[in-house]
């Protein structure tokens, strides 16, 4: 009886064993299925990372390729600005020549001081030309009307022609002129 006390021991450590080992196995196909689905998780975030830098690194690749084109245009752009800014110094180097010289005749004509031109410059004498121009018109105005009023009195000396001396008066409208 002992041998048979003895052996159902053992085949009860046994069975106890291999229920262990069984719950044990259970767990580790528990932990394992976990690890899986982990792995599967990790797995499909990172693709979903490949897939955001492959979506950004093309679409960088466009940003790339659209700068280029744009980098292009604005150098051709600039070969024609360039080109432009050339035929507009040619111009108007010649037009600037040109233009002091007719500002020169300008203040020849307007300057009758000798020598008094040479201090400033021909921006400041052109600066004086209008006013130079009003003081020449109001002298050769004066001159002929004071000639004209001499022709008149010569033809009838027996008129007094002081008033129109005096000019048009202030009160006068255009009608009454």
């Amino acid at each position: 009886m002992q041998w048979c006390f003895k052996y159902t021991k053992e085949v009860a450590n046994r069975s106890f064993l291999k229920s262990h080992a069984l719950y044990k196995t259970v767990d580790n196909r528990k932990t394992l299925e976990q690890q899986n689905a982990l792995i599967v998780k990790r797995l499909d975030e990172s693709l979903a990372a490949w897939n955001k830098l492959y979506e950004a690194n093309q679409k960088h690749h466009l940003e790339l390729c659209d700068m280029k084109q744009q980098i292009k245009r604005l150098e051709e752009e600039k070969a024609k600005l360039q080109e432009q800014l050339k035929i507009a110094q040619a111009c108007s180097s010649s037009d600037h020549t040109r233009l002091v010289a007719a500002a020169q005749v300008i203040v020849d004509m307007v300057d009758s001081e000798e020598g008094s031109s040479s201090s400033k410059s021909l921006v400041e004498c052109l600066e004086e030309a209008p006013k130079k121009f009003f003081d020449v018109l109001t002298a050769t105005s004066k001159n002929y009307l004071t000639h004209m009023i001499e022709i008149v009195k010569s033809y009838w000396p027996q008129h007094n022609l002081a008033p129109i001396a005096k000019g048009i008066a202030p009160d006068c409208s255009d009608e009454k002129f």
